[in-house]
């Protein structure tokens, strides 16, 4: 529990510091990210600085934040699902930028499974 310091309120020492520039690029990175997730807005992906394809449940979105939050890094994150092509753009960046991330099948199913039957599916039945 935090023990008060016996200073007045706005008494040197008890100021705030004023938020750095760090801080404002961090949160325009997490708004950036925010919008750019899965696969919305595919014409932004030039601004992103980094791009994480992957299938669904292969954890973009949280990476996505993660970097975001302590790095500051604009990200976006595009999903990769049988039979649709991935957005023309994606094709249009500089490869160094663009990320795929991989998950074991077996891991993967697990974590549909338990997905669809916290949705109340019955998972045999698919």
């Amino acid at each position: 529990e935090a023990e008060p310091i016996g200073l007045p309120r706005g008494s040197e020492g008890t100021k705030r510091r004023p938020l750095s520039e760090k801080y404002y690029s961090r949160i325009e990175a997490v708004e950036f990210t925010i919008k750019q997730d899965d696969g919305a807005l595919p014409q932004n992906l030039f601004k992103a600085d980094v791009i994480l394809l992957g299938v669904s449940r292969s954890s973009k979105t949280p990476l996505s934040m993660y970097l975001a939050q302590q790095f500051g890094y604009k990200v976006a994150n595009v999903p990769l699902v049988l039979g649709i092509p991935p957005p023309k753009e994606i094709f249009e960046i500089d490869p160094r930028r663009v990320i795929g991330l991989i998950i074991q099948p077996q891991y993967l199913r697990r974590i549909r499974t338990k997905r669809i039957e916290k949705a109340g599916v019955d998972a045999d039945a698919i």
